[in-house]
């Protein structure tokens, strides 16, 4: 197991030729922890292989994959290990018959038999309850992810054309939600920066985006590139910077910058929080990263989160798809994660949303607009047939 060594094992003179990898991780919670993946690579990369013979020997890691990060997944993808796979089926869903069931041991496993089962937890997914069908998929069939166990399925993505929002920039109040690294190199993880646009009925309109590894410095130079791409045609931005524990570095950095390149934003203000408070401290919302994430579940479900065409394509974004494919109801079953802190910021910040605007002349019934405009300004006004939004 990870808890135990290898390095320079040996009989008499003579290093093994064999070793044999069995179940490393010994639950979901194991595959979830960085540091318990971090001593299981280590026991392998660092301790086990090097205690082999160095003339002739082979490993052998047989396990369950549970997530892209997982030891077993990781090395398959990678294909820094030649992959054997032996599920109980290729597949099994609600269209596969006795004549299109390919199973790897018929004689053991029936197509009765894995039929019943997928039956019994696709009755229990139907009434709420998805980890049956997920385990059933992970232990049985070897899948990370399914389309029945995704928290966010593909109908659920909305996109749009940018050209759109910038026809009228003014309609639209503008965000930016990050997910900065604080190790000040190209670390384990990635930065991201995402540019929102908001209209008055609620709707997130993701605009522009940067998710990937980068230097510290590189990171606050995408936002400030983000964040410029909305000066003087829109009524200002405001940035989304986490700051727990040694994050809130990141608001003083950011804010030296910005007098030496006379270039300004706003600082978003957590849900709740005083007037004139900065910054997004994620653990005030209670919770785990994926519990973050599901508070943006109403979201997707009422279509209100969307994604620019023009994005599709780039590895930013697609990082970003993986990453939501890979989220399931669950947990985080995907390398990455960080893409997905970038929009489960926009359920933390406080976001003021813009007035509706009006295209069409408003039809007074009830009010007397000029006895409203007298009371308010000291003098009577003239009635007028138009009404435009204003902001204070």
């Amino acid at each position: 197991t990870h808890n135990t060594g290898g390095r320079g094992s040996r009989k008499s003179l003579f290093r093994p030729n064999g070793i044999f990898f069995d179940d490393l991780l010994g639950s979901e919670a194991d595959a979830d922890s960085e540091i318990i993946l971090q001593n299981v690579e280590s026991t392998i990369e660092s301790d086990m292989l090097p205690a082999l013979s160095g003339t002739k020997s082979f490993a052998i890691f047989a396990g369950t994959p549970y997530n892209k990060k997982d030891p077993a997944y990781r090395r398959i993808e990678d294909g820094s290990w030649f992959p054997v796979v032996f599920p109980k089926a290729e597949r099994m869903d609600e269209s596969i018959t006795k004549t299109t069931f390919k199973g790897v041991w018929e004689d053991r496993h029936t197509y009765e038999k894995c039929k019943k089962d997928f039956i019994r937890a696709k009755r229990s997914a139907d009434s709420g309850n998805p980890m049956p069908l997920r385990k059933l998929h992970q232990e049985y069939y070897l899948r990370i992810s399914n389309d029945q166990d995704r928290l966010i399925p593909e109908s659920f993505i909305q996109w749009f054309s940018r050209n759109d929002i910038a026809e009228d920039t003014w309609r639209y109040n503008w965000y930016i939600t990050t997910d900065y690294t604080t190790t000040g190199s190209k670390g384990s993880n990635l930065s991201g920066a995402f540019l929102w646009a908001v209209d008055w009925s609620g709707n997130f309109f993701l605009v522009d985006m940067t998710l990937r590894k980068m230097e510290l410095e590189t990171q606050y130079n995408e936002t400030f590139v983000l964040a410029g791409q909305t000066a003087g045609i829109t009524r200002g931005v405001e940035v989304g910077i986490e700051i727990d524990g040694q994050q809130s570095l990141h608001i003083m950095a950011l804010k030296e910058r910005m007098i030496k390149r006379n270039a300004y934003f706003t600082i978003a203000r957590q849900k709740g929080s005083s007037i004139g408070s900065e910054g997004i401290r994620s653990k005030l919302e209670g919770g785990s990263k994926h519990w973050r994430f599901r508070m943006t579940l109403p979201m997707w479900q009422n279509k209100k989160i969307f994604f620019a065409n023009e994005l599709y394509g780039t590895p930013d974004m697609n990082e970003l798809l993986e990453e939501i494919k890979y989220c399931s109801y669950s947990s985080f079953n995907s390398t990455y994660d960080d893409g997905l802190d970038c929009i489960s910021q926009i359920a933390m910040i406080d976001i003021l949303y813009p007035a509706r605007a009006l295209d069409e002349p408003v039809k007074k019934v009830g009010m007397n607009h000029s006895r409203l405009n007298e009371k308010i300004w000291g003098k009577k006004r003239e009635e007028i047939s138009t009404a435009y939004d204003s902001y204070v």
